[in-house]
């Protein structure tokens, strides 16, 4: 008997909630590693290091490669400029409008959230607390939308949402994340910053 696919994604959700946590660290960078280990890292291999700060100066490279070139480079060589620009281009994100509906969801929270990392010292209070609502309203605003037509996943998307909710809330809870709590936000109050990335749902 083929077991359904609701129920292998509840299995995992509920193993990865058994698994011990770790405390959250209070200092960064810390996502991908401490300064020292990025810039060891960094040492042990610089030619691939040096495509990457090529990456990083490279005006044509689109956003994803650029920003996390660039928060990077700022995290293992200290060249304010780079990690100023990588700032920069993440606030485009965080005062955009919403990313809902038909996107790879999470992709411009990642990128923004390992730029927030890397590059945390560069934050102004206003922009961190600017990140932190933005955070929480893409998180809120996505909780109810599709994915994509060829992807029949929609319980699998709901538990990582699910867990990514909590997670903030952990954040939340160390000190981390500062601003509206998910829950407390109705997704048809932020319609009019929501900006649809994709058609009704009738994706060809």
């Amino acid at each position: 008997m083929r077991t359904p696919p609701a129920v292998l994604v509840l299995c995992l959700a509920l193993v990865a909630e058994a698994q011990p946590r770790l405390p959250v660290p209070r200092t960064h960078p810390y996502l991908l590693g401490d300064g020292a280990a990025l810039t060891a890292l960094a040492r042990s291999r610089p030619d691939d290091h040096a495509r990457m700060v090529a990456v990083a100066r490279k005006r044509g490279a689109g956003d994803h490669e650029r920003m996390i070139s660039l928060a990077l480079a700022y995290a293992t060589v200290g060249d304010l400029a780079l990690g100023r620009e990588a700032v920069r281009l993440a606030m485009a994100y965080v005062d955009g409008p919403l990313v809902v509906g038909h996107a790879p969801f999470g992709a411009d929270l990642a990128r923004c959230g390992l730029v927030y990392d890397l590059c945390h010292a560069l934050w102004t209070d206003a922009q961190r607390g600017a990140f932190h609502v933005y955070l929480d309203r893409t998180i809120a605003a996505n909780l109810e939308s599709e994915t994509h037509v060829f992807h029949n996943v929609r319980p699998g998307v709901r538990a990582v949402q699910a867990r990514a909710v909590r997670a903030t809330d952990r954040l939340r809870a160390a000190g981390h994340v500062r601003g509206v709590r998910p829950g407390d936000l109705d997704a048809r109050r932020v319609s009019e910053d929501v900006a649809p990335a994709g058609g009704d749902g009738a994706d060809g």
